[in-house]
């Protein structure tokens, strides 16, 4: 910068001006504090953004369905199914409860009106228990009770080796049951006419 510029500056601004100027542009700008906010009134705001986020999730979902309800009505119907499929779902304790039932009903016909195969079902039930080779495996929808090779309570190789366990190739020669809809299909089919002889072709 020449000579003549630095003295016509000097002549225009004060060295006080001059100072001033650059002490302002150096400040650090200041942040203000941030906003402190009670536990109410956070789970105002976080009830507020969910109900928000769930309004237009259900605004979306109901335009969808106009404009094609036929695949709305096959998901609905699909979804429900499954719904009332988990939450009629047998478990274990309906199970056992059942066979106990059932082994009750056919104790009180004489063994010679007992009808062979439902004898023998329960016979194979009770066994299988007293074993403890009797699996149930709960899917979700349905439960299906399946009979393994060895006892729950065994610690041998052969029975807590993973080589050895059931294969999934035979697994269904293994199901002996199914259970859906509050109802185990094959111990009620088996059951039906248990008080009616065989008759021998």
């Amino acid at each position: 910068m020449s000579i003549l510029k630095i003295t016509s500056l000097r002549n225009k601004f004060s060295i006080k001006q001059l100072t001033k100027y650059s002490t302002a542009v150096t400040e650090k700008p200041t942040v203000p504090d941030p906003v402190k906010t009670t536990i109410l009134q956070r789970w105002k705001i976080y009830w507020k953004s969910l109900v928000n986020d769930y309004t237009e999730a259900g605004k979306g979902a109901f335009q969808t369905a106009k404009e094609k309800p036929l695949r709305t009505s096959i998901l609905t119907t699909i979804g429900l199914a499954i719904y009332f499929s988990a939450k009629n779902n047998p478990d274990e304790l309906s199970l056992m409860t059942e066979i106990k039932n059932k082994n009750g009903e056919i104790l009180m016909v004489h063994e010679s009106c007992q009808r062979a195969s439902s004898a023998e079902h329960l016979r194979m039930l009770e066994q299988s228990m007293n074993q403890k080779t009797l699996r149930v495996t709960n899917l979700g929808v349905m439960t299906i009770v399946w009979l393994h090779d060895f006892s729950s309570d065994l610690c041998t190789y052969k029975a807590i080796c993973k080589w050895l366990q059931p294969e999934y190739t035979t697994f269904h020669q293994r199901i002996i049951d199914v259970g859906f809809w509050n109802k185990w299909w094959n111990l009620e089919s088996k059951m039906t006419d248990y008080d009616i002889v065989e008759t021998q072709s």
